[in-house]
């Protein structure tokens, strides 16, 4: 007797991969403060374009800037001066600083943290993050104050305690906030730096 099995359905892709990616590009930040300055900047220039060209048709040229002798300037000077070289050049450190600025990924301000649906994407504060860890570290037997940070991909965690081994407490702290990452499964390999302290 043979048995027909039905047609298996072809599983969707793994896209943990692609969340964690997803992820940690959709948590950076945006370069707010430098577009905000090209913005002003730029709209500046355009006012001032707009009010010297209006006004030069009607036959009251406003006169803002002297374009008479900036065009006398531009008529004697050369490429070898070394001021419009200086000029040139830090023209151009500016550009390219500005492209930098626009490539350059922000750094984000919240967390990316997985979730078991790999549409929906949790962000946690860097300073939620690390009050957690914190108030984790903080219920190991034998610590008594506990200070906890996150910068970059770095979590630190500074504790007190009254006890004499501080080799087997570090183990025990750095053991605690290793697990609680683990629950939280961030996106991206973070790393913890336990630091013990005695009593003051």
């Amino acid at each position: 007797m043979t048995t027909l099995r039905p047609p298996e359905t072809p599983r969707p892709p793994d896209r943990a991969s692609a969340r964690g990616r997803g992820a940690a590009r959709f948590f950076r930040t945006r370069r707010k403060v430098p577009a905000a300055i090209m913005a002003i900047i730029l709209l500046a220039i355009g006012v001032l374009t707009a009010i010297e060209t209006i006004s030069a048709l009607f036959g009251h040229p406003a006169k803002i800037v002297p374009y008479g002798q900036v065009a006398d300037l531009a008529r004697a000077a050369t490429w070898q001066d070394n001021a419009v070289m200086a000029c040139a050049g830090a023209l151009g450190i500016i550009g390219l600083v500005l492209m930098l600025i626009g490539l350059a990924p922000g750094r984000p301000r919240l967390v990316p943290l997985r979730s078991g649906d790999p549409d929906m994407i949790i962000g946690m504060p860097r300073r939620m993050l690390a009050r957690v860890l914190g108030a984790v570290a903080g219920q190991v037997d034998g610590v008594r104050r506990v200070r906890a940070k996150v910068r970059g991909r770095r979590v630190t965690v500074h504790a007190g305690s009254d006890l004499r081994d501080m080799s087997a407490l570090r183990d025990r702290v750095e053991a605690a906030v290793d697990d609680e990452l683990a629950k939280l499964a961030p996106v991206g390999r973070y790393t913890v730096r336990t630091k013990v302290s005695g009593p003051r």
